[in-house]
């Protein structure tokens, strides 16, 4: 064919149509669905707007965060002066 008979046979943009309607998408969940929230998570949200994970003392994490080993070790020493220092895991 010349281009120009092609061009003649050639059909409007959009006016063609599938042969079937496109199928709306689904999502199917793989896997357990997830749990529900329990305790633990109210326990998260306590007032006070920190939460720390159980059995772990914010005044030694606060310790263990200081940026030297003196001053860490000053700060477990008061810790245990003052009976809060517990057992680390």
């Amino acid at each position: 064919m010349s281009p120009e008979a092609t061009r003649d046979s050639a059909t409007a943009p959009g006016s063609m149509r599938p042969e079937r309607p496109a199928l709306p998408q689904i999502t199917v969940p793989i896997g357990k669905p997830p749990a529900e929230p329990g305790p633990a998570a109210s326990a998260a949200q306590r007032p006070g707007g920190t939460a720390s994970a159980p059995g772990v003392s914010d005044a030694v994490a606060r310790c263990e965060a200081r940026t030297s080993e003196a001053q860490r070790r000053r700060c477990r020493a008061e810790l245990a002066r003052q009976g809060q220092l517990g057992q680390r895991r």
